[in-house]
């Protein structure tokens, strides 16, 4: 089980703060979808703003889980620190209805 569905939003508040302060760059879908969002989009939407970070953040623990990054300070880093962008996608259900919000760092 992944930890994010043991706490409330506010208990990641701090996370969410630090989410914020990753380098992103704006991300636009090169074919135009309203389900497909930016980081900046998603930020926008104030009916849905807890569930893009909600996405975030599960698609954080997933990365961290599987090793994939490790968290440094840019001025210590030894290695190449690769920039990244994150897009937001609505799964829907066959009818149409959404199914759960998508969240994806991408390098």
């Amino acid at each position: 089980a992944a930890m994010y569905n043991s706490v409330s939003f506010e208990d990641w508040s701090g996370y969410f703060a630090k989410l914020l302060t990753f380098p992103l760059a704006a991300f636009k879908a090169s074919v135009s979808d309203p389900d497909t969002l930016s980081f900046t989009e998603a930020m926008q939407d104030t009916d849905n703003k807890e569930r893009w970070l909600m996405a975030a953040l599960k698609e954080i623990c997933e990365l961290e889980a599987k090793g994939t990054w490790v968290e440094v300070n840019i001025s210590e880093a030894t290695e190449k620190v690769l920039p990244g962008t994150w897009e937001f996608q609505k799964k829907r259900t066959p009818d149409g209805t959404i199914k759960k919000f998508k969240g994806r760092y991408c390098v």
